[in-house]
């Protein structure tokens, strides 16, 4: 992952992520966690090596909020992240990123840079 040495993108389409994903939330709902708040969700926007794609990024997305709130739990997003999905694609997938954005209930602002 660029940057960060000893981190690598994961598959997100692969059901052994999804399913070790499924039993993490389930973790931190046993530790008394109301949310979940997923990181590095823009594998499409970087070298991935995998050849994740933007459609790929929404999927998982939606898998994660159907799983957070199976388990009784808020879900939330940088969302710098979902802007960015936004900004850099056509408007084919526009209205996937806003069914999208009814299952998060919370956004986080971490920073947004968009150079034109």
């Amino acid at each position: 992952m660029g940057d960060w040495e000893g981190e690598w993108w994961l598959n997100t389409k692969s059901a052994n992520v999804r399913a070790i994903m499924k039993t993490r939330i389930a973790l931190a709902k046993s530790k008394g966690c109301d949310a979940i708040d997923p990181d590095n969700v823009d594998a499409y926007n970087n070298e991935n090596g995998l050849g994740l794609t933007p459609e790929d990024a929404i999927d998982y997305m939606k898998f994660l909020a159907t799983e957070a709130h199976a388990a009784g739990m808020a879900i939330g997003v940088s969302l710098s992240s979902v802007l960015c999905l936004i900004y850099l694609h056509s408007r084919n997938i526009l209205g996937r990123i806003y069914l999208l954005l009814g299952l998060y209930i919370f956004f986080l602002f971490l920073s947004i840079w968009i150079e034109l």
